[in-house]
């Protein structure tokens, strides 16, 4: 049909000179590999196909049909996360040191077939005091690390009882994994023997060291065994205790608290949990070990699985917590063998109210000592003020402030921070005494709690006082 359009049959896309450009990617099995070259050639370019070349495509495809072909992968698919690993190990020279001049330090060698890059990495030793793990990260690596443009290391290069030298390191390869052995065969290399890799000098005086310490705790733990008890630790104790809080609450009143203290005897680690009436089981302490003061104060040890029975008073991160009672099911048969009473459920308010022993108290030294006080003979524009004084028994710092209009004992704007006081000694403070601060003289009317129970100590010397 005659459109009245003139035809150019050089741009018509049926038309023989018309060879576009081909891709030269191309899907196979769902994989991205390069197109056949041949067909490339032949087929695709812009010289004009022979009828020779058409045969051998035809008889090319034919074959392709007959045969019965497995699922085609490409290498980068079949070498993915396929690494040959070799064990070796390489000396490390000790200088001024007279007990060893060298130390053999085992590596493990990884090649990654999918790039041919290699990686060492050196077992962790504990208490090795050296720098292990990770000597070079995944790359490639020349033969010879000082000419640039070297042959970089293939597998093919690589055997058993060779020595290689990576980045002017050498290493000696000992042996190797199932794996890379079946693959060197499989290629038609002959696998060398394995070999031992040499005893370190320093780590043999370490295993002779263990194996002596390790036999002398056996014998220990073979003499604890025969003295254990009938009834064996649980792995857990369930003991209940109470604290009389003294910072009261909104009505100034004095609450007495109860816990339920879970004491785990493998590690001695202490859970403590709040069942007061209206604070029903919230974590009131996480798992950790208790520290337990000593006389001193400083806080030196822990307290042990069996420090905690009915009876005792423990220190609770500075809370004087009694214990009175314990689980029926496993902790009570236990204790009871170990301690005798187990139920102190009817001394708990007296208790209380009595407070720990003097010895209890003194081992707890405050931080620091607060005092409510007055200033003698005051200038006109401090008259009628009071003052809290802070004494820091660690650093023999004073800090006052005046009394804040909030609580008996709040803050309000600062007369001194942190001055110095050396010459001031902890036993002169104490209610009734006059303390002088540079041109100012201060005489302490009253103590806070803490203070209270510290002054009350058998070793202080503030009994003859009143305590307010």
């Amino acid at each position: 049909m005659d459109s009245g359009y003139p035809v150019f049959d050089d741009y018509l896309p049926w038309s023989s000179g018309y060879y576009p450009r081909s891709n030269t990617l191309q899907y196979n099995n769902g994989f991205m590999v390069p197109r056949d070259v041949a067909l490339q050639n032949s087929r695709h370019f812009r010289t004009q196909p022979t009828p020779d070349d058409d045969a051998k495509i035809a008889r090319s495809a034919v074959e392709k049909q007959k045969r019965v072909m497995s699922p085609f992968v490409p290498n980068y698919v079949k070498l993915d996360n396929q690494v040959l690993m070799f064990n070796g190990y390489f000396e490390d020279p000790v200088f001024y040191n007279d007990h060893e001049i060298h130390r053999i330090r085992p590596v493990k060698i990884y090649y990654h077939l999918i790039d041919d890059t290699i990686s060492v990495t050196e077992p962790a030793v504990e208490n090795s005091g050296l720098m292990q793990g990770r000597i070079f990260r995944r790359q490639k690596v020349p033969k010879n690390s000082k000419i640039l443009g070297s042959q970089m290391w293939h597998w093919s290069d690589m055997n058993i009882g060779m020595d290689v030298d990576f980045f002017s390191r050498t290493y000696r390869i000992t042996s190797c994994d199932p794996f890379t052995t079946n693959y060197l065969k499989n290629y038609g290399i002959r696998v060398n023997s394995p070999e031992l890799i040499p005893s370190d000098p320093w780590m043999q005086q370490r295993w002779e060291k263990n194996d002596r310490s390790s036999s002398r705790t056996n014998m220990i733990e073979a003499s604890a065994i025969d003295s254990l008890p009938t009834v064996p630790a649980p792995e857990k104790l369930i003991l209940y205790g109470a604290w009389l809080d003294k910072t009261g609450d909104h009505y100034n009143r004095q609450l007495k608290r109860f816990f339920e203290l879970t004491v785990f005897t493998k590690d001695d680690t202490v859970m403590v949990s709040e069942f007061t009436n209206g604070l029903e089981n919230p974590l009131f302490l996480k798992r950790m070990l208790i520290p337990r003061p000593d006389s001193e104060g400083k806080q030196q040890s822990h307290y042990r699985a069996l420090d905690f029975r009915p009876g005792v008073w423990i220190n609770l991160f500075e809370r004087a917590v009694y214990l009175y009672d314990c689980d029926n099911n496993s902790t009570r048969p236990y204790l009871q063998q170990q301690f005798g009473d187990t139920n102190f459920r009817l001394r708990v308010d007296s208790a209380l109210a009595r407070g720990p022993p003097a010895a209890f108290i003194n081992s707890n030294i405050p931080h620091s000592l607060k005092f409510k006080a007055d200033m003698v003979n005051p200038p006109a524009y401090y008259s009628g003020l009071t003052f809290i004084i802070t004494y820091e028994v660690d650093k023999q710092k004073i800090t006052i402030y005046e009394q804040g209009k909030r609580h008996k004992w709040s803050h309000g704007r600062s007369f001194l921070e942190t001055v110095d006081a050396k010459e001031i000694r902890v036993n002169d403070l104490r209610v009734g005494a006059i303390i002088p601060i540079y041109r100012w003289q201060f005489y302490l009317t009253e103590a806070d709690h803490r203070t209270q129970d510290f002054m009350r100590s058998e070793d202080s010397t503030y009994e003859e006082f009143e305590l307010t």
